[in-house]
């Protein structure tokens, strides 16, 4: 399922063809620039590039796991909405609205929780989503997928959104590790805004 384009529900045009797209083998690069946001790589563990869902504003990278079950993904993107969120508020709803589920037969949503924080030094909303997954495709089921991250409007230009998120993906006994909740973390900490071009 990705979060990442449900999220701007609304009228969304993807920024294409302003950068290079980044290299996709193997260990990325210690800081890794894409259109209108950077990622400065975490050193305790490295993180892979998710070749098939890399472009020049979206990044995708996960961990490799001992499980088959067990696994942590990031995603990181830039979209342009047609109005820009005018007050916190609006920016809270619009959040609250484009995280439906969309497959109810295979998805049931456990929780949801959106707040109003401060993002990359503005304003944004911070939102953590569970979800079962009883049928996944990976495997035998059910899995519970955790998606934790941010959505700030990006400093040169208010209709362009920045999401950043990583998704604990696991049985319900591996979820809520704190190494996972931690490696996530230290992920989003290394995401900064980028000049967007002219």
């Amino acid at each position: 399922m990705n979060r990442i384009h449900v999220l701007l529900c609304l009228l969304i045009v993807g920024l294409s063809g302003c950068v290079t797209k980044p290299e996709s083998s193997g260990r990325p690069a210690q800081k890794l620039v894409y259109t209108g946001f950077s990622i400065e790589q975490p050193e305790s563990r490295p993180w892979s590039q998710n070749a098939d869902r890399q472009s020049n504003y979206r990044a995708a990278f996960e961990l490799e796991s001992p499980s088959s079950t067990h696994s942590l993904a990031a995603d990181v993107a830039l979209s342009v909405m047609t109005q820009a969120p005018k007050t916190p508020e609006d920016l809270e709803s619009l959040v609250r609205k484009s995280f439906q589920v969309d497959d109810t037969n295979r998805f049931a949503r456990l929780s949801f929780a959106v707040s109003i924080t401060t993002n990359l030094g503005l304003v944004g909303a911070t939102y953590t989503e569970r979800l079962l997954d009883r049928r996944p495709a990976e495997g035998p089921g059910p899995l519970i997928l955790v998606h934790h991250g941010y959505v700030t409007p990006h400093p040169d230009n208010p209709n362009v959104i920045l999401q950043a998120m990583y998704t604990e993906r696991g049985r319900k006994e591996e979820i809520g590790h704190a190494e996972y909740a931690s490696l996530g973390k230290e992920f989003l900490r290394g995401v900064r805004f980028e000049r967007l071009p002219r």
